[in-house]
């Protein structure tokens, strides 16, 4: 929610028995309520039963972060939405060139008060994934970065039973827990 009131909802919605699944918002205004949903990556499939997306207001507009599948395997992406022109940006994939044969998992999207961005996901190939985080402060995204010695780097990381919870706090610190199965 903006501090206007104004608050999005995203989703991941299949259409119909067998579809394809999209993501899709739908945003509300104090003023007249919830809008029509819409799709907002187009062209891309979404992956629910894995990985529900992220969304946060980072002070001019609502950043979601997804798994979805471009047709041949699951990647990261984000999206912004601009709340002057109503529309969603074009998703951009996070990975970094080297994770291309890789499949990513689990985004876990935060952000503070001053608009800076946190990422975090879980990238690799069954069973051993490693997590990483891009981090978005003063208009633009770092590089992929793995999380630092001691973390689940190259270990078997039970993915699909932990929910990678994650917080910040107004200073900027953030804390983010995992499973790991070995």
């Amino acid at each position: 929610m903006d501090p206007q009131g104004n608050a999005m909802a995203v989703w991941v919605n299949r259409k119909g028995q067998g579809a394809a699944e999209a993501l899709t918002a739908s945003r509300f205004s104090p003023a007249t309520g919830w809008a029509a949903p819409v799709e907002v990556a187009a062209g891309l499939l979404a992956r629910p039963t894995y990985d529900p997306p992220g969304l946060v207001f980072d002070g001019e507009g609502f950043v979601a972060a997804f798994t979805a599948s471009s047709g041949t395997r699951l990647a990261t992406y984000t999206t912004r939405f601009n709340p002057e022109a109503g529309t969603w940006s074009q998703p951009e994939a996070r990975q970094a060139a080297s994770d291309a044969d890789t499949v990513t998992r689990m985004p876990r999207l935060v952000g503070d008060r001053r608009g800076n961005l946190m990422l975090i996901w879980a990238t690799g190939a069954a069973p051993s994934f490693k997590l990483v985080y891009q981090r978005f402060a003063q208009g633009k995204w770092s590089q992929t970065t793995p999380l630092a010695a001691g973390s689940v780097t190259n270990q078997y990381f039970a993915i699909s039973n932990y929910p990678l919870p994650i917080g910040i706090n107004d200073s900027g610190l953030i804390t983010l827990a995992w499973g790991n199965y070995d």
